[in-house]
């Protein structure tokens, strides 16, 4: 394609467009599902999901209906939205609390005056470790007048089993997924941080049960949330399992512990140690919502994904074939799927950054293309038999800015994961130390006293690192880098690490 040619079609913008003469073909290998039908013969993937997460679900079992419940009226978008929300959770709006207020509202601090006024941020990264009264009298106050609701949430995320929060679009936007609001996620982890804050307190007063069951509170949130198939509410999950985990920390090196407490926690910790599989919210969330994308586009709403000028050019013109692109949807995720789905976390990690790799090159090979390199347009004209250029080259270029990379979820959960498994192992060196007056020889001395068995590293297939360094013992997983960075603690990089300081 002469480069003219090509300058013209990156800013050609057509006010609706049409794309052209084709039909959606409904299908498993293009729309997966075959209904709802919208009016103009599109599926409606809002509707399906609400439906099909809400079987089985009644409020007595529902622990949205409690998160929920929890929000005031200036914690929603607008009151209409929450009207819809409540009618599909089935119950009344309550008419007063008790409702639980973030301690940026409970200063009076509004977005606006954020710049001018960080305590609330200040002091609130300074109550994730144990604090007092005197430190911080106002978190103090803020944790007293929302005491009854957290601990309104213990009791039911103890007592319930499910959790559907509904998807519901507000105002105007089109019906689907990506103009749903979700403001359950973001309450759920203003209450973890709630309860991080209050344990931290618990600890520092020695009041280790109470804090205790604020962090499995957290850990039973973040398992209910994981029900949901969307990545996002497993980003939102993993950020909570790890605010509890941070907790854990504390507590194994609090001179309060006993033997008996770390028993009692080692028993707590076994529902902890498999996480479900990423696989589910790949293949469903994920998928539902590219294909809903697609549509998106179709209909002639691009503007709604802010999608750039030469992408929104391309999908635009008459010869652009939509269905490919559902079908290259597919097998994208169908490849992710597979790789998610590997048993060995190492093997996991590294098919899914394959997998990415390859959908990243396809995108930028695109860009070569808008540049007018004749290599890159021959080889993307090669690449789907039957196909144009403006369909290839559109599909790519759409994939590679809505498709949301699942390589970052996966590191995260299998850090998650391995920490999970070091929490009863941290628990036993703290006991362990409390009945002997030292730390254990080794890992083994812990079998079968505190432990029935020990878990292995799943960066070596040995048993987790464990040393003792000027009276602190630490037990650590070479984390996902699979490298040794002698128990140095960071997200991204490096080790995966439970420090017992007594």
């Amino acid at each position: 394609m002469p480069r003219p040619i090509l300058f013209a079609l990156i800013f050609l913008l057509s006010a609706a467009p049409t794309f052209g003469e084709y039909q959606l073909e409904i299908g498993p290998d293009t729309t997966v599902i075959d209904g709802p039908i919208n009016p103009d013969g599109t599926i409606n993937y809002l509707a399906y999901l609400n439906q099909k997460l809400s079987e089985g679900v009644t409020p007595e079992n529902n622990f949205a209906v409690d998160v929920a419940m929890s929000m005031g009226e200036d914690a929603w978008y607008k009151e209409s939205f929450r009207e819809k929300v409540f009618l599909r959770l089935g119950v009344e709006i309550p008419a007063e609390g008790p409702f639980f207020v973030n301690f940026q509202t409970f200063l009076g601090i509004g977005d606006e005056d954020e710049e001018d006024d960080r305590r609330w941020e200040r002091e609130y990264d300074a109550s994730k470790s144990p604090w007092t009264t005197e430190q911080y009298p106002e978190v103090k106050r803020w944790l007293d007048e929302q005491g009854e609701s957290l601990d309104r949430i213990v009791r039911r995320v103890n007592q319930k089993d499910r959790y559907y929060f509904p998807w519901i679009v507000a105002g105007d936007d089109p019906e689907v997924i990506s103009a749903a609001l979700l403001p359950g996620l973001g309450q759920l982890r203003r209450i973890a941080r709630g309860f991080q804050a209050r344990a931290q307190w618990n600890i520092a007063a020695g009041e280790l049960d109470a804090a205790w069951s604020d962090v499995r509170a957290m850990h039973r949130m973040a398992d209910a949330l994981m029900q949901e198939p969307y990545v996002l509410s497993w980003l939102v999950s993993l950020s909570i399992h790890n605010m509890a985990l941070g907790v854990v920390d504390d507590v194994v090196s609090s001179d309060r512990l006993t033997a008996r407490f770390a028993r009692q926690a080692i028993a707590n910790s076994h529902s902890l140690l498999m996480l479900p599989d990423f696989a589910v919210p790949l293949d469903v969330g994920a998928r539902l919502q590219s294909l809903d994308m697609l549509q998106l586009c179709w209909k002639g709403h691009g503007e709604v994904l802010e999608l750039s000028e030469q992408t929104y050019s391309f999908m635009a013109m008459g010869e652009f074939d939509p269905n490919v692109t559902l079908r290259e949807i597919n097998r994208r995720i169908n490849l992710f799927v597979e790789a998610a789905g590997m048993p060995d976390p190492q093997q996991r990690i590294k098919a899914m950054y394959e997998v990415d790799n390859e959908f990243g090159e396809l995108y930028f090979q695109t860009l070569d293309m808008l540049k007018g390199d004749a290599e890159a347009i021959a080889s993307l004209r090669a690449q789907i038999e039957g196909s144009n250029v403006y369909t290839v080259g559109g599909t790519h270029l759409f994939l590679g800015q809505t498709f949301a990379r699942p390589v970052s979820t996966v590191r995260g959960l299998v850090m998650t994961q391995m920490r999970l498994q070091l929490q009863p192992v941290a628990f036993a060196i703290g006991g362990y130390h409390v009945e002997h007056g030292e730390y254990p020889p080794d890992l083994n001395a812990l079998v079968p006293d505190y432990l029935d068995s020990l878990p292995t590293d799943f960066a070596t297939g040995e048993l987790p690192v464990y040393r003792v360094e000027d009276g602190v013992a630490i037990v650590y997983s070479l984390g996902t880098d699979l490298e040794d960075d002698s128990g140095v603690d960071d997200p991204q990089e490096g080790d995966i690490v439970f420090r017992i300081e007594r």
